[in-house]
C-alpha cells in the first residue's frame, strides 16, 4: 500500500486546508496516515461499514471526526479513537523527539515487539524535496538478524518494502496498536 498510489494519491487531507494555499494531499504528506491504514489492514481490520481499510476512507473518517492538528497533520489521539472503534487497542504511543539534536529512541524498543511479531509504526528522519530534514512515519513489521523489514508508504509499486537502514536504522517515535484478542 503506497501513499502515492491511485484512488487516494491526489485526495485532499485536513478539509480544513482546503480553502487556502496550504492544500496537501495523501499522496504529498499521508506516510502517517498510510501506515496506520497498512497496520490496519494487516490485521484484517475493516471500517466501521465493513469495507477494508485504506487510506482513503481512513482520511474520510479523520476529516468527519476532527482527526487532523491545526498543523494539518493526523492526530493520533483521533486514529487511538478509531483504532477502538475497530476493537483494536493502542497500548503504547507516548514520544518526544528531537530532530536537531538527533537524538533517537534505542532500537531495543522496538525489538520488544518485533520479537513478538506485533509491527510497529516508526517516526524516521528523510531529506524532503526542498532539501531539509523532515520526519516521515514508516512501519516496521519484522526483524530480521540486524534488519529491520519496512513498508515505506512513500515508495510505489512492488518496491514498498525496504529496510529501515535506508533511514539510518534511526527511529525517533514510535505508535504501536495491538489487535484486541
Amino acid at each position: 500500500m503506497s501513499q502515492g498510489a491511485w484512488p487516494w494519491r491526489f485526495k485532499q487531507l485536513d478539509e480544513a486546508f482546503w480553502e487556502d494555499d496550504t492544500r496537501k494531499t495523501i499522496g504529498q504528506r499521508g506516510c502517517a496516515l498510510t501506515s496506520v491504514a497498512m497496520l490496519l489492514s494487516g490485521y484484517g481490520a475493516k471500517t466501521p461499514e465493513g469495507e477494508d481499510v485504506n487510506p482513503e476512507n481512513l482520511n474520510t473518517w479523520l476529516n468527519d471526526n476532527k482527526g487532523f492538528t491545526d498543523d494539518g497533520d493526523i492526530s493520533w489521539d483521533a486514529i487511538d479513537k478509531y483504532t477502538t472503534k475497530l476493537r483494536f487497542t493502542k497500548f503504547i504511543g507516548t514520544y518526544k523527539y528531537n530532530f536537531k539534536e538527533d537524538k533517537p529512541l534505542s532500537l531495543s524498543v522496538l525489538d520488544n515487539y518485533l520479537d513478538k511479531c506485533i509491527p510497529v509504526i516508526v517516526l524516521v528522519a528523510r531529506i524532503n524535496e526542498e532539501g531539509k530534514r523532515s520526519g516521515h512515519w514508516v512501519l516496521v513489521t519484522e526483524r530480521q538478524a540486524d534488519r529491520y523489514i519496512i513498508k515505506d508508504p512513500a515508495k510505489s509499486g512492488p518496491y514498498v518494502t525496504t529496510t529501515l537502514s535506508d533511514y539510518g536504522n534511526k527511529i525517533y517515535a514510535i505508535r504501536i496498536y495491538k489487535e484486541r484478542k
